[in-house]
């Protein structure tokens, strides 16, 4: 029932007039409800809905034959577009080859030092052979200009390492360890230029100080400024530990070994009670299992240096060098402790306990001793391993006695 007011739909038209109105395709090619077995080949030449029943496909498909060429020839816009001028319209024409692409980066054209002829276009004036640039020819040439002026830098005089910081250079000048010492460079305006105590140690040794720029300083030792060289810097050369196979006792104990050998082969209980210990204090040495990093080599000979140790006994292989940072982070211990390499630590220690060392290795076991609880009676090594692993299994089973430090809390060990 039609509400009041609204007028009735208009009435639908007979069966005859729908079939007479042209049938509107769907996207798939048919008419809504029409079968695909019931297309007629041709349909009624009249109109828009003339031509052959496009065939169905499946969605998202690219068209083929001829709906393919005719898309492939309407640009932006429908535009046609040459066929002559894209190399895709003719399906037999090959591919360019990579080396005939534009951007294309052939090795082959690459120098010695990284630069490919492109990069090579804009630096004709470099070396023929490509391995140096326009501005590395310009800088080898100022370079050479200034050699042979004898303007030279720092770094170009400097003949031997650069051992940098205060400390170090007063203990290198006193400890006279080193085989030579070229020169010293003292920091303009510094707390340094007016050191008498280095002042005094650098004449006495019959050096002549020079004064330089902080910049010129800082690209001695390094160039980054992460090294403080306190305003001083001195060229000196490398030094290096002493190799050794054995450490033999010192005089005194070595003579007390032998009177107790003598005593226990006598019978005699008066003369064992006749032997005299020496009154000096056992000493300690220390070795390094394979201690890599020189930050930690100086911190732990700094520490060595300050209780007492006699020596100190490094790897040959897989140890950090006795370089300045090491004897900057030592604070110029490296340069007065007696420092030793041996080729097989393992082996060095067996030949130790032989000799009448005791050799107590640093582990972290159930069955170590409390370091507080030990007591040195004769000559002792003690052994600490490497920063991460610790100690090597041959290392430790050369070890005689074991000794661990409990934690802060008192927990555990540590």
């Amino acid at each position: 029932m039609t509400p009041p007011g609204i007028p009735p739909p208009p009435p639908a038209p007979p069966d005859e007039a729908v079939a007479s109105q042209p049938r509107r395709r769907s996207r798939w090619g048919l008419a809504p409800g029409e079968q695909a077995a019931e297309a007629p080949a041709q349909r009624p030449d009249s109109g828009w809905d003339a031509g052959p029943a496009p065939q169905r496909r499946t969605p998202g498909t690219a068209p083929d034959g001829p709906e393919r060429t005719a898309a492939a020839s309407r640009g932006v816009g429908g535009a046609p577009i040459d066929a002559s001028d894209d190399r895709s319209a003719s399906p037999d024409r090959p591919r360019p080859r990579r080396d005939e692409r534009r951007f294309y980066h052939d090795p082959r054209a690459q120098g010695p030092a990284g630069i490919t002829a492109a990069s090579r276009s804009g630096f004709a004036d470099g070396t023929p052979d490509g391995t140096r640039t326009r501005w590395q020819t310009r800088h080898d040439e100022k370079k050479a200009a200034r050699r042979a002026r004898g303007d030279l830098t720092l770094a170009e005089r400097a003949r031997g390492e650069a051992v940098f910081g205060r400390n170090p250079v007063l203990a290198m000048l006193a400890a006279n360890r080193r085989e030579e010492i070229s020169g010293v460079w003292i920091q303009e305006g510094s707390d340094a230029s007016r050191d008498r105590a280095l002042l005094k140690a650098v004449e006495a040794r019959g050096i002549t100080p020079e004064y330089a720029s902080k910049h010129d300083l800082n690209m001695l030792v390094g160039g980054d400024g992460r090294r403080p060289h306190n305003g001083v810097v001195a060229d000196a050369s490398p030094l290096t530990p002493t190799p050794i196979d054995s450490l033999p006792l010192p005089a005194e104990w070595a003579t007390d070994r032998a009177d107790d050998d003598r005593s226990d082969d006598d019978d005699d209980d008066d003369r064992s009670t006749t032997t005299v210990t020496p009154t000096v204090t056992p000493p300690v040495w220390l070795a390094l299992d394979e201690i890599v990093d020189p930050q930690n080599l100086g911190a732990v000979l700094r520490s060595a240096h300050f209780l007492g140790v006699a020596g100190v006994v490094v790897c040959a292989k897989n140890s950090a060098p006795l370089s300045p940072v090491v004897s900057k982070a030592s604070s110029g211990a490296l340069e007065r402790m007696d420092v030793r390499s041996v080729g097989v630590m393992s082996r060095f220690l067996r030949r130790c306990v032989e000799e009448g060392w005791d050799v107590f290795g640093a582990d972290n076991a159930p069955d170590a001793e409390d370091v507080t609880t030990v007591s040195v009676a004769k000559p002792s090594v003690v052994v600490v391993g490497n920063e991460g692993a610790g100690l090597r299994t041959n290392v430790r089973r050369a070890c005689n006695r074991a000794v661990r430090i409990e934690g802060g809390g008192g927990g555990g060990p540590a």
